[in-house]
């Protein structure tokens, strides 16, 4: 016969391997539900080394300036990447657009200021409603 204690203790497990079963089956039904998204570029380098990627970035700005000014390194080379017809120079006004069309097709990336993008990321979710960028 099983008394009050041996109750207790009985019933603590059981509400404990609940626990754990369904906070493993909610785990598992997340992971599988959740839309898994490839990022090709992840460093400068990934840019320069992917020939089939053409790079927008705002003209006459301190990015601009930054990048043509450098003599070495991954700065130089993307700078370098504008004689290959890598680059092409987009006012910011033109990047939802280039966004929605060219960046999308992932063909192209912008380069710009993380405050910039943050911008052109809250833009692009106030009038879709999802964010397809990420950080």
């Amino acid at each position: 016969m099983i008394d009050g204690k041996q109750r207790m203790v009985l019933a603590g497990w059981v509400w404990l391997g609940l626990v754990i079963t369904l906070s493993y089956n909610c785990n598992l039904t997340s992971l599988l539900a959740v839309r898994r998204i490839s990022h090709p570029v992840q460093t400068l380098r990934d840019l320069i080394d992917n020939p089939s990627l053409t790079v927008i970035m705002p003209p006459n700005t301190i990015i601009t300036a930054t990048i043509a000014a450098s003599q070495e390194g991954e700065l130089h080379e993307v700078h370098k990447l504008e004689a290959k017809g890598r680059v092409k120079y987009m006012p910011y006004s033109a990047y939802p657009t280039a966004l929605n069309t060219l960046v999308r097709g992932g063909d192209h990336v912008i380069l710009t200021t993380s405050l910039s993008l943050a911008n052109l990321v809250s833009q692009s979710f106030s009038k879709t409603g999802q964010c397809f960028i990420e950080f």
